[in-house]
């Protein structure tokens, strides 16, 4: 998912994958999310460390590794502050109810 220097994420290589989206106040209400928004997933790569992982296309990303996601930005940064290597914990908003999916990245 990563390689050492500039983070080239699959989002920047393919176009737009991801894109902001807002929780439902119900969703939010039931599961005590602090964000209103996430980040929904709008493709994911057959085969990459998301699709292995179990993220499918619609879900939306509340959570890396226990920090909060509300853009694209925020999970881009997340992403390039980790590094490569090392699992991460993605927490999810599929349809209606809340996932938590491991991830384990790879090099781009």
């Amino acid at each position: 998912m990563l390689a050492s220097g500039p983070v080239e994420t699959s989002y920047q290589r393919q176009g737009r994958l991801a894109a902001r989206e807002g929780a439902p106040r119900a969703i939010r209400r039931e599961h005590d999310l602090a964000a209103s928004t996430g980040v929904k997933v709008l493709k994911v790569e057959a085969n990459g460390p998301a699709d292995r992982a179990g993220v499918l296309t619609s879900d939306v990303i509340i959570e890396f590794d226990g920090h909060t996601v509300e853009t694209v930005d925020d999970l881009q940064r997340l992403l390039a502050d980790r590094g490569a290597g090392g699992r991460f914990r993605l927490r999810l908003l599929r349809v209606f109810r809340l996932e938590e999916l491991d991830v384990e990245p790879t090099a781009a």
